[in-house]
């Protein structure tokens, strides 16, 4: 696959993330129109079992479902704009890594553009997955804190411990492994794209 191919790939890409923004701002104008952005869900695992009420504005029912956490304001809007900025950076990720291929189409494949590029590109991965990571943490813990004590239930972060006796749910969550990991390939490239561009012009004085 050649970088055209690679390129018109990378549109669709930057189309369905556009898409998937403009989704997620109709969603959120819905919630607020609606009268649910206080509302906070955050996927959790349990013990098979019948609906569990937690309080009065909470509750879980199956193995695998949906926690539910009303008048969480605040956390919700946190959370929002943490999925808004994600996107965000994800898009403009793609935005990059298409000139980068328009230009290695161009047969201009070391210059500072694209080791510019490719840096911006390891910037948007490392930001958006701290970004991930910290609303998570700060979402869960206010999910969290709101939920009364019940007993015989204990509901868990996605980092901590089995508690033994209780009913144990637990906020799932996925770390951000992969973006991380193309960051880090990201600034690689861009130091490899600036030595081969340093070979170039090297190569061009000596002739």
């Amino acid at each position: 696959m050649n970088a055209i191919w690679v390129r018109r790939f990378v549109d669709v890409l930057v189309a369905m993330f556009a898409l998937v923004i403009l989704g997620s701002l109709i969603q959120l104008v819905g919630s607020i129109m609606g009268d649910t952005f206080g509302t906070v869900t955050w996927e959790a695992s349990g013990h098979p079992g019948p609906e569990i009420a937690i309080g009065d504005a909470a509750a879980f029912s199956a193995k695998t479902g949906d926690l539910s956490v009303e008048g969480l304001y605040i956390v919700n809007a946190i959370y929002w704009l943490a999925r808004l900025v994600v996107l965000g950076l994800m898009l403009a990720v793609f935005v990059k890594l298409r000139g980068i291929l328009g230009r290695i189409a161009s047969s201009d494949m070391f210059n500072d553009a694209n080791v510019d590029a490719l840096r911006r590109i390891g910037w948007f991965l490392l930001i958006a997955s701290l970004v991930s990571i910290g609303a998570t943490i700060i979402v869960q813990a206010g999910m969290l804190n709101a939920l009364p004590p019940i007993e015989g239930i204990k509901v868990h972060p996605s980092i901590s411990w089995d508690a033994k006796g209780v009913n144990n749910i637990w906020l799932e969550y996925e770390p951000p492994i992969l973006p991380l990991l193309m960051a880090f390939i990201a600034f690689l490239s861009s130091s490899a794209f600036r030595l081969g561009m340093n070979f170039r012009e090297d190569s061009e004085s000596v002739v």
